[in-house]
């Protein structure tokens, strides 16, 4: 469970944090080998201050919680060395002389940027002390990272929604090309779905849509749909084409705003739609539901519920009776498919299911798994493939 501080308020967001996280998900080997580009760049020592004495500090990077990088640096020495006389006799007097030598053996450290490889994105941290670094700045842009910059108010250099904001607000905005506004993971889903649909696609609908909230300054992480998200543009595209237009839609696009894979599927036999399914927020067991369907497909966590694509492609009629019965909630459960989520697709003619992040929606939708159906329609055959590794490369 990850826990969001939000204007001092505390949000609890249970599903599956380290696969939503927009920071990136990547494998320990991806993470290590950004690592020693970056220590290729910065190594050795820099000179500085400590209690208005010079001092050297010792550069360091390493990795931070699986998916970012640090790029600090580190007091050389000991920093009772820099503490004037009288502030070291207040401490022997208050600790006693080991005591005093305990509590201040601490670690004197800068944090200059939180890197993020996957995204080219270093969010500066602490600007001041990046710039006694010798062509630090410049370093990075070799590297191909962009800058984004913590806010002013915001001191804290924790993975927190403000910081997460301006991450997003770096990968909508801006113009350099190693940063991509879309996401590896949104297109893992869409190339799973070319590949294992029943007819061969020829092009996707995608549309570009703001969530209705209620109060969304209060909880810009956690908010309700109660009626129809309208689709503010809808943009039919190649499926040859799929990444780059999607790129092309992602970059400079409000962050109020989020893409989402319609069902409608342009095939040689005309238009078909993708089963989808938008499951609960509460919903914490969708095999339940997914067994009841009895149907292949991907199960897909977006951070604040789960998302059902099936592979047979359906015909329009098809496509409502099967949208119709998943208003059964006698049939899947209280806590199975979303309660408002089948209506609203009907009334708009098709499905739709979020694929990119949004600023009321800072998670960036991930595959998890393949389910195959028992066929028979009983319980002991069904399974699921497991995700693999995240497919995901530093260099691309």
């Amino acid at each position: 469970m990850v826990v969001f501080d939000v204007g001092g308020k505390e949000i609890k967001v249970p599903i599956h944090s380290d696969l939503t996280d927009i920071a990136g998900l990547m494998t320990e080997e991806e993470i290590q080998t950004a690592v020693e580009e970056v220590r290729e760049k910065f190594s050795g020592r820099v000179a500085g201050f400590c209690n208005e004495k010079p001092a050297e500090y010792e550069l360091e990077v390493y990795p931070y919680r699986g998916n970012r990088v640090i790029l600090g640096d580190k007091l050389v020495g000991n920093y009772m060395d820099y503490l004037p006389p009288e502030s070291i006799k207040y401490y022997e007097r208050s600790y006693g002389r080991y005591g005093a030598r305990r509590y201040l053996n601490v670690a004197v450290i800068h944090r200059y940027a939180l890197l993020f490889p996957q995204h080219r994105v270093a969010l500066i941290l602490e600007g001041w002390r990046l710039k006694d670094v010798p062509n630090g700045k410049k370093h990075l842009e070799d590297l191909g990272y962009t800058f984004a910059h913590r806010i002013e108010s915001n001191y804290s250099d924790r993975w927190n929604f403000t910081n997460r904001l301006e991450l997003f607000k770096a990968l909508r905005k801006s113009k350099n090309t190693d940063v991509r506004a879309i996401d590896r993971r949104t297109t893992q889903i869409l190339d799973l779905l070319t590949e294992n649909l029943s007819e061969e696609p020829l092009s996707y609908t995608f549309g570009v849509f703001a969530y209705s909230t209620r109060k969304a300054e209060d909880y810009p992480v956690i908010v309700f749909e109660n009626k129809v998200n309208p689709i503010k543009k809808a943009v039919e595209v190649p499926v040859g084409w799929r990444n780059n237009k999607l790129e092309e839609i992602g970059k400079g696009l409000a962050m109020t705003k989020a893409i989402g894979l319609t069902s409608k599927v342009q095939t040689k036999n005309g238009i078909k739609h993708i089963p989808m399914v938008d499951f609960s927020r509460d919903c914490r067991r969708p095999e339940n539901v997914l067994k009841q369907l009895n149907m292949p497909g991907i199960l897909v966590v977006s951070g604040h519920s789960y998302h059902f694509y099936g592979f047979e492609l359906m015909e329009e009629k098809e496509w409502k009776v099967y949208t119709e019965s998943l208003k059964d909630n006698f049939r899947f459960g209280a806590y199975g498919v979303c309660e408002h989520w089948p209506d609203l697709q009907l009334k708009q003619g098709f499905s739709m299911l979020r694929i990119t992040p949004c600023r009321t929606r800072l998670f960036q939708p991930c595959y998890m798994e393949t389910f195959t159906p028992d066929r028979t329609g009983t319980d002991e055959d069904t399974k699921t493939e497991k995700r693999g590794e995240p497919l995901i490369s530093i260099a691309a």
